[in-house]
């Protein structure tokens, strides 16, 4: 086969005539790559003139909605009000047993006490809650989700955005070279993937020492991904299985995934032409 590649965006449509035949050759198959649907074209020297048009139904999918962390929010100086009114109250019995002739640590005694009340309020300590099974399923789901859609954008820009709101980290940076290196490969004649569903089967916590640090929550994740793989004239229908260790982080308001320790893929492949086959060459 033979793979032509142009550096030019935004191409929604062109005309195109192919030249070359192998000697005998009645017809062969041009596949066009794009962002849309996967197309092909026969082509013979008694009709070779190629015409494509961008399809105008497509649409970027948008990124999934993320459960949002919560928090436990506590006094951790709360004790402190009981040691603030206990001087305050030590303090009014001085003062009303021996009124001006208080002595002057009961002024002490006095601020120390409101200092103790003023930060036994206003002190407060934070804790991530670690989500429940089925709100830990719908974070990995839409996280896994968006995190593919990365791979719907050929801009640079584009997918580091789109990963950044998924991703953070180092992984962020990896991920990020394994897309833009899948793409170099596209452009240069090997296979284009898009991966347009994703089955979540299984999420479940996985106790460690880390959890108890609340800033990495490991899980363990079991899904499949399904999408289609086009090169050289045909699309392969492929099925890949997972199973890996997330990490889940929490940056503000918003879950990320840290780490991802693959530790089985599976890979089930079917065939699906979506041209029929070319004429044999005599």
């Amino acid at each position: 086969g033979i793979t032509l590649s142009a550096d030019a965006r935004n191409v929604r449509e062109f005309t195109a005539e192919w030249l070359w035949f192998a000697p005998g050759q009645e017809r062969l198959v041009v596949e066009i790559a794009s962002r849309g649907k996967p197309s092909a074209r026969y082509v013979s020297p008694a009709s070779n003139r190629i015409e494509w048009k961008l399809e105008d139904t497509i649409s970027v999918p948008e990124m999934l909605p993320v459960p949002s962390v919560a928090r436990d929010t506590k006094r951790s100086l709360r004790s402190l009000l009981f040691v603030g009114i206990a001087m305050l109250l030590v303090a009014s019995i001085v003062v009303i047993q021996r009124k001006q002739k208080s002595p002057a640590w009961v002024g002490w005694l006095v601020i120390g006490g409101v200092a103790c009340a003023f930060f036994s309020f206003t002190t407060l300590s934070e804790r991530v809650l670690r989500p429940e099974e089925d709100k830990a399923e719908e974070i990995v789901y839409s996280l896994l989700r968006n995190i593919y859609h990365a791979f719907d954008f050929r801009d640079e820009s584009a997918i580091y955005d789109t990963l950044e709101q998924s991703v953070s980290g180092p992984l962020l940076e990896k991920v990020y070279l394994e897309i833009r290196q899948s793409l170099e490969l596209e452009n240069t004649g090997g296979p284009r993937v898009r991966v347009y569903e994703i089955a979540l089967r299984e999420t479940s916590w996985k106790e460690t020492a880390e959890t108890d640090s609340r800033d990495k929550f490991p899980l363990l994740a079991n899904w499949a991904t399904i999408g289609e793989v086009t090169h050289w004239g045909h699309t392969h229908e492929r099925t890949n299985r997972y199973e890996a260790e997330i990490t889940l982080t929490p940056a503000g308001s918003d879950w990320k995934v840290v780490g991802l320790e693959l530790l089985n893929e599976e890979r089930v492949q079917k065939v699906s032409r979506r041209i029929s086959e070319p004429a044999s060459s005599p």
